[in-house]
């Protein structure tokens, strides 16, 4: 018996341990999880095959090389994930610009601006989000004209992006405030109309605005950000 132990640990230590291409090879799983932890472990010695693994021609080993890059923390990666933006699956670009948001590099600001006008909703979330991370004030428009497109003084809250404007609240510009402000004021008085005039009691209220996705938590916390950022430079 304690020979075959022996044969068998001999035989585990002497097993060649798989290279980081051999593990990029791997990425080709619907459960790539773990072996996206695992090339994020190897660490330099795999961001070059990671690199090139956005242009293989699989799109979820291009999808999970992305996700790699973005926990490693390569500036190598920048250049290649904005390229990505690019891609023709809608996978990738996504987890480009989620990655590019993760690697905090400000060159990634204008490629992530442009990529809110993709035609996919999930890859123009994962842009604005990553620039809420990046919190270059470059964002601030582009991010303002996407939070109030299509809204204004006597339209729904509802057309509000509420992605936007948690993205807004991360950058902290005091700009926004007014107009937050303007529009926290339009959803109280109507709240206020509601229930006093009895059309729905304030539980009821509170339901709709929810069930017509008014972004209320959107709102007060971007408030509650920009005012801190501005007390803390006070």
């Amino acid at each position: 018996m304690m020979g075959f132990v022996k044969r068998w640990f001999t035989g585990l230590v002497r097993r060649p341990r798989l290279s980081p291409e051999d593990w990029v090879e791997r990425l080709d799983q619907a459960s790539g999880y773990g072996v996206v932890q695992t090339l994020v472990k190897l660490g330099q010695p795999a961001v070059e095959p990671l690199i090139t693994a956005l242009r293989d021609p699989r799109p979820l080993v291009r999808m999970h090389a992305a996700e790699a890059l973005g926990q490693m923390q390569d500036t190598r990666a920048v250049e290649p994930l904005i390229a990505a933006l690019k891609d023709s699956q809608d996978s990738l670009r996504t987890s480009a610009a989620r990655a590019l948001g993760q690697l905090g590099d400000v060159h990634a600001v204008e490629p992530l601006i442009g990529v809110l006008r993709d035609p996919q909703r999930i890859v123009r979330t994962a842009a604005i989000e990553a620039l809420g991370h990046l919190g270059d004030v470059r964002a601030v428009e582009p991010l303002m004209h996407l939070a109030w497109d299509g809204y204004d003084e006597t339209d729904r809250a509802n057309e509000i992006d509420a992605n936007a404007i948690l993205a807004l609240g991360k950058i902290g510009d005091e700009r926004l405030l007014p107009k937050l402000e303007r529009v926290r004021q339009q959803l109280d008085e109507g709240y206020t109309a509601c229930t006093s005039k009895g059309y729905t009691s304030p539980d009821e209220t509170a339901g709709l605005y929810d069930y017509f996705c008014v972004p209320l938590k959107a709102i007060d916390q971007a408030i509650v950000e920009i005012r801190a950022r501005g007390t803390s430079r006070a």
